[in-house]
């Protein structure tokens, strides 16, 4: 397995060509097993789409301080509307200490908070409405839309999972029925202020949840992998593709056969700040809250026996977002 980030065309996958399902699932379940990472095309959405839904999200992001903060994020868990500059530090998620990340965000989640057994009652609070600002008028049909969209590419890319599971196609995909999946967009601004000892973009961190779908843009100072050799290795995306990645909560599912590998989000080079600022867009896909996670059967066998204990898939993502809050 080499330390590459592998592109997989999903157009035959969804134009029904034979056998390439099979392919496309070991070729996920490869880059998943070594590095984590990789990269899609040809997953129905088109790159006009992907840059049109980008820009409305710069209008708001380029909005007063004073009007972002009208929707400033008051949620416990998930964060919902606005989140000033610097609030969190993703590296604190891995006993790093730092200062708050270069960046501001804007955050969503479903349209209608779904109703949870009693099982779930002691995450359900974490549960909370979305909010929206009243400039760009827009914002809410578009990132609605958006979201619905991001649903159907990760459905298909958990059928996909599944399959390089051995398990059930459909396996995943009511699980993931009434979820609590965030939408997150992220504006890293140009580094006008050095940033401070320590201060990344985005601190080295793996992420929470299932599976992370990003459209990035390709601008000084992006996403970062580290390889097996702990070096970084920079991911360059199409402005057509979008980025898949497994979540702390994936690894566990499947025992550890597919990993969560830490990433970052650099600064620019010096030279290139003035034309380094960079947005992104990332759905972070999770299965209900009240799903019980626990090893695949799949995933367990003699030489690779039960690693980690059952726990619910909101309890293990709140743990995770606590520990990101500065205080």
């Amino acid at each position: 397995m080499s330390d590459t980030v592998p592109v997989i065309d999903l157009a035959p996958v969804r134009a029904g060509a034979d056998g390439a399902a099979d392919s496309a699932a070991r070729a996920i379940d490869d880059a998943l097993c070594s590095m984590g990472f990789f990269v899609i095309r040809g997953h129905g959405l088109s790159s006009d789409y992907l840059a049109s839904t980008a820009e409305m999200c710069r209008q708001f992001f380029d909005l007063p301080v004073a009007q972002k903060e009208a929707v400033l994020s008051t949620a416990q868990g998930s964060s919902r509307g606005y989140v000033r500059f610097g609030h969190s530090a993703l590296s604190r998620t891995m006993g790093v200490p730092s200062p708050g990340d270069y960046k501001e965000m804007f955050l969503m989640g479903p349209a209608e908070i779904p109703m949870l057994g009693p099982e779930a009652s002691a995450v359900a609070s974490f549960y909370s409405p979305n909010v929206w600002p009243r400039t760009p008028a827009d914002m809410r049909p578009v990132l609605e839309a958006y979201y619905h969209a991001m649903e159907q590419v990760g459905d298909l890319v958990l059928e996909l999972m599944a399959r390089a599971l051995h398990i059930n196609p459909g396996y995943f995909i009511p699980l993931f029925r009434g979820h609590n999946s965030t939408l997150t967009v992220i504006n890293y601004p140009e580094q006008e202020t050095p940033p401070l000892p320590g201060q990344l973009r985005a601190g080295a961190h793996t992420d929470y949840g299932a599976i992370t779908i990003l459209r990035g843009e390709d601008k000084p100072g992006g996403l970062q992998v580290r390889t097996r050799q702990g070096d970084w290795l920079d991911i360059h995306a199409p402005d057509d593709a979008l980025v898949i990645n497994v979540g702390d909560l994936l690894m566990r599912w499947t025992n550890d056969r597919w990993l969560s590998n830490i990433h970052r989000v650099a600064n620019p080079p010096t030279a290139a700040v003035g034309e380094s600022r960079r947005q992104s867009i990332a759905f972070f896909s999770n299965p209900r809250e009240d799903v019980l996670i626990a090893a695949l059967p799949t995933c367990v066998d003699a030489a690779h026996p039960q690693k980690h204990p059952p726990i619910l898939a909101g309890q293990h993502r709140i743990e995770k977002i606590q520990a990101a809050l500065r205080t």
